[in-house]
């Protein structure tokens, strides 16, 4: 999905056609091309997008537990993912690898 969605911007920029209509990602970059950044931001887009999919809301920040939830299941290096979400990878497995 990624490499057809690259595929389709190449073939735009040949053309000079403008901006993307349609992306892959939940919360695409703003017009500036910045990707979220203040807190007040997300939670404006979040609750929509968590009805839209039908599913029961939930704070955002509980996507951190889970993401190093899904990367230490697949054995990927604590280190990474204790830089990813800012941590030691003592806070990392004290706190997600119970």
């Amino acid at each position: 999905m990624a490499l057809e969605f690259a595929r389709q911007c190449a073939v735009r920029r040949a053309k000079g056609v403008g901006k993307v209509k349609t992306t892959s990602r939940v919360f695409p970059p703003s017009k500036n091309g910045e990707h979220i950044k203040q807190t007040s931001d997300l939670h404006n887009q979040w609750r929509p997008a968590l009805q839209a999919l039908t599913m029961p809301y939930r704070p955002p920040y509980n996507c951190r537990h889970t993401y190093a939830t899904i990367c230490l299941m697949s054995n990927m290096n604590p280190a990474f993912i204790a830089q990813q979400l800012g941590h030691s990878v003592q806070m990392l497995l004290t706190t997600h690898a119970r």
